[in-house]
This record gives C-alpha cells, structure tokens and sequence, in this order.
C-alpha cells in the first residue's frame, strides 16, 4: 500500500487529489490560518519533528512485538513440555530476569519485564496456536 499524503502540522490524511499547489494552500489558510504566513524553516521543522515522532513509536511497536513473539515461543515450550501454566511465570520469567540482570544489567531487565507469562496469557497462547495449526490443516485438506 503506498503511502498517503500527510498534513505535517496535525497529520490528517489527504487525499491524493489535494497535492495540487492551489489545493494545498487552500488547506493551509482554511484548517491552519495561524500557519498561514510561517516561513518555511517552520514547516521543515513540523517534518523533521513528525519523522522523531514515527520513529520512536516504531521503536516501541517493535519492542513490543519482540516481547509478543517471545512471549509465544516461551507458551510452545511450555506446551511441548506439558509444564504447567504457571511456570512461565513463577520460573522461566523469573531465571530470564535474573541472568539478564547479571549478564547484561538493569535496564535490559526492562525489556525482558515486557514479556507477559502469567498463565492466563500461556493458556491463551497455547489455544492460539493449536487454533492456527487446525485452521491450516483444514486448509490444506
């Protein structure tokens, strides 16, 4: 999907009929009047401010991702190992924390914090990716 045309004062989506110049003044004089007469040193920083904004919120999507698919990987050894529910938890998270901690410090135990084990969470992974794997084994027969 490609890309969208983006005010860079509000970010609001538009159209890609509206990147034609005279639309686009019109845009800036109607939804930004107080814009309207900044030079163009303000605009770039409006930019270059949106681009920190898209790249720390991708950072974070990205931890957070990471800690999502940890948190599977660990549900499937605990599944394959047929553990309870509450090891992740009380044990895995528990020994990952604390080797993180002696080998690489404490703020890399913040990452490893996000990851979430509680049994809830396993039982619900679990359910999952049995779901996945019967949806496409009905697939492929």
């Amino acid at each position: 999907m490609a890309p969208r045309p983006q005010c860079i004062i509000y970010g609001d989506q538009l159209s890609n009929e509206s990147m034609v110049p005279s639309k686009l003044k019109r845009h800036l004089y109607s939804s930004h009047p107080s814009c309207a007469n900044k030079d163009k040193q303000y605009f770039k920083r409006c930019l270059e401010q949106n681009k920190k904004q898209k790249k720390f919120m991708k950072s974070a999507v990205t931890v957070s991702e990471k800690a999502l698919e940890a948190s599977y990987h660990v549900a499937k050894l605990i599944a394959r190992q047929k553990k309870p529910h509450t090891v992740g938890e009380t044990l895995i998270k528990t020994a990952c924390m604390n080797i993180v901690r002696l080998m690489l410090g404490p703020n890399e135990v913040k990452e490893v914090n996000k990851v979430s084990l509680s049994a809830d969470t396993v039982k619900r992974r679990i359910h999952d990716m049995s779901s996945d794997i019967l949806g496409t084994l009905i697939k492929k027969l």
